[in-house]
């Protein structure tokens, strides 16, 4: 598609960005069974599109030591290297305490999230940011909620965040719409719902499934599945502006969904 973008955002021609996420094995400290392959499989698929990013939608270990945090972030670095674009990465509760009504804002409590900030998201000071990327057809803001992270400062952080105008608006959090355990889901819903969106990625569920046409689960990354197939999410801007978006399978790469919606989030044509 042509363009860069870095931590900071960036310009292209067209936007074009991946989306995986629940990158973890199913139980705690079980380093042994990291889905390496899995994340690779992924990775090296997302590798082969004219991604310029990518989006991660949280669960990037299960890990309560030192050492085994340690070890899974390292493991899921390595399994990632065939991308070699820039990664974004929304925490999850698994960056936290492992506990879904888990809250950690001041991004310093656990082993988890201090590897979080300092490895995965090193060029933020907190666990929530945002970036634009400018297209020839509008900019784009890319927001980041961390709901594990939860305090009135990124409550209104979000607000600011979300109110700025712009043709394109995505936003990535890990729990989905109506999750009722995490301190920031309900509150950062009432947020995102009074605002134009054009598409919710979102984690935390170990599957891919459609919510609307501007939702989306992609939390089939790795970790065990609840239903479906791992895999990932390719997004790419077309040049009537509107957003295309597939769902392509890890093992085979066949696209299994595909839908378009406008910078408004409506499904068309």
């Amino acid at each position: 598609m042509g363009g860069t973008v870095g931590p900071t955002g960036g310009t292209v021609d067209r936007l074009a960005f991946a989306v995986w996420g629940d990158s973890r094995p199913g139980n705690l400290n079980d380093d042994a069974s990291y889905p390496v392959a899995v994340v690779r499989g992924i990775a090296e698929r997302a590798a082969g599109t004219p991604a310029e990013f990518a989006v991660a939608t949280g669960d990037y270990m299960f890990s309560s030591t030192s050492s085994s945090v340690a070890t899974q972030v390292s493991m899921l670095l390595g399994a990632e290297g065939a991308f070699t674009k820039q990664i974004f990465r929304t925490m999850g509760n698994h960056e936290c305490t492992g506990a879904t009504a888990s809250n950690c804002p001041n991004a310093t409590e656990t082993y988890n999230v201090r590897a979080f900030m300092m490895q995965l998201v090193p060029f933020t000071q907190k666990p929530y940011y945002a970036f634009t990327v400018h297209t020839h057809m509008g900019d784009a803001k890319f927001v980041f909620v961390a709901a594990n992270a939860w305090d009135a400062t990124q409550q209104s952080w979000l607000e600011t965040q979300l109110a700025q105008p712009t043709q394109y608006s995505f936003v990535v959090r890990h729990e989905p719409p109506g999750n009722t355990e995490a301190p920031g889901a309900a509150p950062s819903d009432a947020i995102i719902s009074s605002h134009p969106l054009t598409v919710a990625f979102y984690g935390h569920t170990h599957t891919y499934r459609k919510l609307a046409a501007n939702s989306v689960i992609s939390g089939n990354g790795g970790a065990p599945m609840s239903y479906g197939y791992p895999g990932f999410i390719y997004v790419e801007q077309r040049p009537d502006g509107n957003i295309a978006l597939q769902e392509i399978r890890e093992d085979t790469g066949q696209v299994t969904e595909q839908w378009v919606v406008t910078p408004t989030g409506s499904q068309t044509q």
